[in-house]
């Protein structure tokens, strides 16, 4: 817990705490009287934003319940369910969790598909316990990594945010608390109040592309190229942010001229839309399949955006496939996403 016996809050816990509400008060993410579903995996971070909101419920009238999705992947996984729910009773919250029982697909790597059943998980459960938002404990650190990890497997403007501190994906709100906090803070509450928590085996081996990014690509720009570059990553992270805020005002304007929703499909005019500049008709393509999917960015890849482009310029009758069996076709009028 985040108090003491004699009622006064010390050490590094304290300034921890005391940083983080600043922070979330400042943000104003988290609204008074929310209610508020948590993502507890039973790791550091997660098992920090608990106790962090818990401290806060009171100052911000909260309502907090804990949600844990077991992926299934390594034995043993059901304990981390254990422990989760051990910590919500121990706090007095509500705990709801699930067990994964679908095969991943092949072709599709065990990250994206984590993350994926993950996020489903989220927004069933969010929708059936009537929540405000969901809170996800990524750190500063998370926000670096993957900040790296876009540029390595090739991103744009909209790549580079990385993460942002409140998202929507498929109507539901998505909350990251923690994202100015960085892990030797995670760490130093959690050992200055004595909390436990339970280590992923799978985060101490380099199999995955951010544990290689975590291990030793950070740590070596770290190194040989400058000390601060989780916050230099981060910083990029942010300004990315704030100039893709705008060009979306832009898109906003746009949209309605060149985007109908017909029976199920998105149908982009090709006229109109070849007649903007290349950033926006990117933009208005990668929101024609957020809208089609409702996903942010429809997750289309570069690739996926260039031979789009391409095709819709050229004007021909194509047929494109495109992620997760959705598909395109390209003809003198339109941009068929379906």
């Amino acid at each position: 817990m985040v108090t003491r016996r004699s009622g006064q809050r010390v050490g590094p816990a304290h300034r921890v705490l005391e940083t983080w509400k600043a922070m979330v008060l400042r943000q104003g993410i988290i609204p008074h009287g929310a209610r508020i579903m948590v993502g507890v995996s039973g790791g550091a971070d997660s098992v920090s934003l608990v106790h962090l909101l818990y401290a806060l419920r009171h100052e911000l009238a909260l309502q907090v319940t804990v949600a844990h999705y077991d992926h299934a992947l390594r034995p043993g996984s059901s304990s981390d369910c254990s422990f989760v729910r051990k910590i919500s009773a121990s706090l007095g919250l509500n705990c709801v969790w699930e067990r994964n029982a679908v095969r991943k697909p092949a072709g599709m790597s065990v990250e994206d598909f984590a993350r994926q059943r993950r996020f489903d998980f989220f927004t069933r459960m969010a929708r059936a316990h009537s929540v405000d938002a969901v809170a996800l404990a990524h750190t500063k650190d998370d926000l670096a990594e993957t900040v790296l990890m876009r540029i390595l497997r090739g991103t744009g403007l909209a790549g580079l945010r990385a993460m942002l501190p409140r998202r929507v994906i498929n109507g539901t709100v998505f909350l990251r608390p923690m994202l100015e906090m960085t892990r030797a803070q995670v760490e130093a509450f959690l050992v200055e109040e004595g909390l436990a928590h339970r280590e992923d085996p799978t985060n101490a081996g380099d199999d995955f592309l951010r544990n290689r990014v975590r291990h030793r690509l950070i740590p070596y720009i770290a190194r040989e190229f400058t000390p601060s570059v989780i916050d230099k990553l981060a910083e990029l992270a942010l300004n990315a942010a704030s100039d893709y805020a705008f060009l979306e005002e832009e898109l906003m304007k746009v949209l309605p001229q060149v985007v109908r929703i017909r029976a199920g499909k998105v149908m982009i005019a090709r006229a109109s839309w070849s007649a903007f500049s290349a950033a926006m008709r990117r933009m208005i393509l990668r929101e024609g399949m957020a809208r089609l999917t409702g996903t942010p960015a429809g997750a289309l890849a570069c690739r996926h955006v260039d031979a789009l482009e391409r095709a819709g310029l050229e004007g021909a009758r194509t047929v494109l496939s495109l992620p997760a069996g959705h598909r395109a076709v390209i003809t003198d009028k339109f941009i068929s996403l379906s």
